[in-house]
C-alpha cells in the first residue's frame, strides 16, 4: 500500500489561528454507543468502551477497519471543514478521513504510524489503486499514547496537525500541508486503522474519542502558501 516508507523530509508551515465558528458534528461516545456511524469492513470489531470508540481486527496479510459519518445523513453538508479527534493507537497505523466515500474507497486521510514514526496526508483512489502520499514528515510517536489530530480541508488545500496534552495545546503551525483537487465534494468524515504484514498476521487496535467537526477554516491559498506547497511537495 506504500504507507510503510522511508523518512520523508518536510517543514512545518505556519497558519493564523482559526476564528470561532459553528460545530457541524460532534460525538464523544459518552452514551455508550456509536449510532449513526457506518462501519466498513464488517470483519473488524467495533465497540464503545468507557467513552472510547474502539477498533480491533486481526487478519492474514492486511487488517482494515473504518467508520464514517457526517452532519447530514452520514455525509457532510459542506465541502470545507476542520476535523479534530483524539486517538490512542495500539497496533497498526490510524487516521482521520475527509471528503471520503467509503464504498468507493476514495478521499483523503491524515495518518500516523508509531511503528515507523511517520505522519502523512494520503489520497485514496479506490480499492485497486495504490494510495498516493501527498505530504509526509517524520514524527515521534508511541503506541499506547494519546494524541490529538486535526485534519482541515479548504478548496484544494489540506492541513494536518498532531499534538499531545489538551485541545488548548494545539500548535499554531501545520505539521503537514498538501494541495490536491481530486475530490471537491463534501463526502463523509471517517476514522480508520490499518496494518499490513504480507505473509504474516496483521493486527490493528485503535481507540477514538471527541470527534468534532467545525466550519473554522484557517487554510487559504495565498501566494506564499502556494509557493511552499510547490516547493515542498511529497519527497
Amino acid at each position: 500500500m506504500g504507507w510503510k516508507m522511508t523518512a520523508i523530509a518536510a517543514a512545518a508551515l505556519l497558519a493564523p489561528a482559526a476564528p470561532s465558528g459553528d460545530v457541524l458534528f460532534f460525538d464523544d461516545f459518552s452514551d455508550g454507543v456509536a449510532d449513526g456511524w457506518f462501519e466498513l469492513p464488517l470483519g473488524a470489531v467495533y465497540t464503545v468502551e468507557n467513552g472510547w470508540y474502539c477498533f480491533d481486527h486481526t487478519a492474514p496479510d492486511e487488517a482494515v477497519a473504518g467508520a464514517s459519518n457526517g452532519d447530514q445523513g452520514g455525509s457532510m453538508s459542506v465541502a470545507d471543514y476542520s476535523m479534530r479527534v483524539t486517538v490512542i493507537p495500539r497496533a497498526g497505523f490510524v487516521g482521520l478521513a475527509v471528503r471520503f466515500t467509503g464504498i468507493l474507497w476514495q478521499g483523503y486521510m491524515l495518518a500516523i504510524d508509531p511503528e515507523t514514526d511517520m505522519a502523512a496526508i494520503i489520497r485514496f483512489d479506490g480499492f485497486t489503486a495504490d494510495p498516493t502520499i501527498l505530504s509526509g514528515v517524520p514524527h515521534s510517536l508511541e503506541y499506547g499514547q494519546q494524541y490529538w489530530l486535526r485534519f482541515e480541508v479548504s478548496g484544494q488545500l489540506l492541513g494536518g496537525k498532531i499534538w499531545q496534552g489538551s485541545p488548548e495545546d494545539e500548535p499554531s503551525s501545520w505539521l503537514l500541508l498538501a494541495q490536491d483537487s481530486s475530490y471537491q465534494s463534501p463526502g463523509a468524515i471517517g476514522l480508520g486503522a490499518m496494518d499490513i504484514e504480507e505473509g504474516s498476521t496483521a493486527v490493528l487496535d485503535a481507540d477514538f474519542d471527541e470527534v468534532e467537526v467545525t466550519d473554522d477554516i484557517s487554510l487559504s491559498l495565498t501566494q506564499s502558501t502556494w509557493a511552499r506547497v510547490k516547493r515542498l511537495g511529497p519527497r
